[in-house]
């Protein structure tokens, strides 16, 4: 694949990342605040949360993986011009 589509898809996964980051921040805060209140909406929080989480590892993993392509990418001599 193309550097510069590598490079563009390591910037959109490392903004997914971030997002994702940002939402498990959220849940974090909400379900720590229901239980804090004995809330029984909690434990649907706590899910949702794990959700998040699991969305997140996903977004890290997919980084890491362009990340590595790219990587791979930079280390090949550029091929003859056309």
């Amino acid at each position: 694949m193309d550097r510069m589509v590598l490079e563009r898809h390591l910037a959109q996964a490392e903004e997914h990342v971030a997002l994702a980051e940002a939402l498990v921040m959220r849940q974090r805060r909400i379900v720590a605040e229901l239980e804090r209140d004995h809330h029984r909406t909690a434990i649907d929080a706590r899910r949702m949360l794990a959700q998040f989480e699991a969305m997140q590892k996903e977004h890290a993993a997919t980084r890491d993986m362009i990340a590595g392509e790219l990587a791979a990418a930079q280390r090949k001599p550029a091929g003859p011009a056309r």
